[in-house]
């Protein structure tokens, strides 16, 4: 094969690509980029049966994983009822039912939030639907991840059923008192 018919093909291909977008449609597709489409999507959770347990996961993991789907795929409002972007007090309304709950968001771990849900109050897990929904949402939004996972820092001192949280302007003196258990 001579050197001319090697180059007419990248010619060709150079000349047929111009002015074409690339597959997110958004802008033309430039050498030595990937598109969003082009990029490996996230793995996917395995959807649960709400029926039947997977004999590899125990009952309760089961339940909290149940929570965590439903949440995540009801279109439920979201409103900011405080000052601070994540961790703060939320209302979650749901228009199908009309019914709305008060969700407390101060972290990601299981009994580290709060809902004012019947669920949440006779389930012992330490999350719901609704807890679950907000937390995806906040997750979602810039910033809101890596604030979940630095945690909540009261800006003062808080008293809850089992231990003691020390603000950050909390005196150095009285800070390993407050970390302790009751």
């Amino acid at each position: 094969m001579s050197i001319s018919s090697q180059r007419q093909p990248a010619s060709r291909t150079a000349s047929a690509t111009r002015g074409r977008t690339s597959a997110a449609g958004a802008q033309p597709a430039k050498p030595g980029k990937t598109s969003k489409a082009a990029k490996v999507a996230k793995p996917v959770e395995p959807r649960l049966s709400r029926t039947r347990r997977p004999l590899e996961i125990e009952v309760a993991d089961w339940q909290t994983a149940l929570r965590r789907q439903f949440g995540r795929e009801q279109d439920f409002g979201l409103k900011n009822l405080g000052q601070d972007p994540v961790f703060s007090d939320f209302s979650v309304s749901n228009p199908a039912s009309g019914t709305h709950y008060r969700v407390a968001i101060r972290g990601q771990a299981p009994g580290q939030n709060f809902c004012t849900c019947p669920d949440y109050a006779s389930n012992d897990l330490g999350t719901c639907k609704h807890i679950e929904f907000t937390l995806a949402k906040l997750q979602a939004k810039r910033g809101g991840k890596a604030a979940l996972n630095r945690g909540f820092e009261p800006t003062y001192s808080e008293i809850s059923g089992s231990t003691t949280r020390a603000s950050a302007r909390c005196a150095s003196a009285l800070a390993p008192t407050a970390r302790r258990p009751c």
